[in-house]
């Protein structure tokens, strides 16, 4: 009997804390709405002004032409966030609002899988002030909406979350390198529970055949955007531009990588995700896959329960800071990019 009272009392302390989480977020969802709009109002230069003028746009333009208008005010030849604006802009809705709905369903997104991973509250305070958040909510408007995907997909797993992961390239392409990373994980996972004869085993095989199709999926409905990417960025002056100019780009990486290794459960698995990103980093737009690499980051550090850690503490506020002078130039210079960044 005195067992289950005990169990009844843990219960319910256990029902009061989430309930008690739950009850904060709902009372600051407004709030933030508000500071969303705040910081959209003000942030009017930089790319926003190419976004601004195609949500305007959107306004005018029917079904059909969507792609075409996307592709020729801000370069995107996704599927989802131009269609997922369009449809923003034709109910009436003001750009601001529209992307602050976007941002909170975002936060919702991110205090569920915060507290799925039972990550310490002192977690939620430093994700909500990190750079990269304030970025993703203010200036990178595709992505972000490839980022709720995500999100989302961490938050149900299974194939609900699966689902979500496979959707999330057609928000914004660079957000392959999620599914790329998700494919790696489960392979690593599915290889080290049955090490010996895994080459062997039904799963690898349905594994195998699981990428596959879908690799030849992308490739049929992104193949588009993948040769304009890659026409883009594969110049021929790429090897001396990563000598002279993007070097320097891989540093937070290997820093990543680094810490990674120090306090990590398993270092192999973890190591070796981050390592996939170091090609993407050189090739590509340094700033935009080092986000991406810490997202992934800290998406290994989360499941393993090492985001309380010290190192990713220090890691945490260092990015909260960071984030001060990009608001800063937000009200200053109407872009989180002009003007001083550390």
């Amino acid at each position: 009997m005195d067992i289950i009272l005990k169990r009844k009392k843990k219960i319910n302390e256990i029902s009061y804390k989430i309930s008690k989480k739950n009850f904060y977020l709902i009372i600051f969802l407004p709030v933030f709405f508000i500071i969303s709009l705040i910081l959209l109002k003000n942030y009017i230069n930089g790319d926003q002004e190419h976004y601004i003028a195609l949500y305007e746009q959107f306004k005018k333009i029917d079904y059909n032409d969507v792609r075409s208008v996307a592709f020729e005010i801000v370069s995107s030849k996704e599927i989802i966030s131009p269609y997922l604006l369009w449809i923003g802009a034709q109910i009436g809705l003001s750009k601001n609002i529209f992307i602050s709905i976007l941002n909170t369903i975002f936060l919702i997104g991110i205090f569920f899988m915060l507290k799925k991973y039972n990550c310490p509250w002192y977690i939620y305070f430093l994700v909500l002030f990190n750079f990269y958040f304030i970025v993703l909510i203010t200036a990178a408007e595709r992505l972000k909406i490839a980022y709720i995907l995500i999100t989302y997909a961490v938050v149900f797993r299974g194939r609900v979350g699966a689902f979500f992961l496979i959707l999330s390239p057609f928000a914004h392409l660079q957000s392959i390198f999620f599914l790329i990373i998700g494919i790696f994980i489960k392979f690593f996972e599915d290889f080290e529970k049955s090490k010996k004869i895994f080459f062997l085993s039904k799963n690898f095989y349905k594994l195998a055949l699981s990428v596959s199709l879908l690799m030849l999926f992308l490739l049929v409905f992104l193949n588009e955007p993948i040769l304009y990417k890659a026409q883009k960025y594969l110049t021929q002056d790429l090897i001396s531009e990563i000598i002279l100019y993007k070097y320097n780009k891989i540093i937070p990486l290997i820093a990543l990588l680094i810490v990674s290794f120090l306090i990590s459960r398993n270092r192999t698995k973890n190591f070796s995700c981050l390592s996939l990103m170091i090609i993407p980093t050189l090739l590509l737009d340094g700033s935009r896959v080092n986000m991406i690499s810490y997202t992934i980051f800290f998406y290994l550090m989360m499941v393993e329960n090492r985001l309380g850690h010290k190192l990713n503490i220090l890691i945490l506020i260092y990015l909260a800071l960071k984030s001060i002078p990009f608001i800063k130039n937000i009200f200053i210079n109407g872009s989180g990019f002009r003007g001083f960044l550390f």
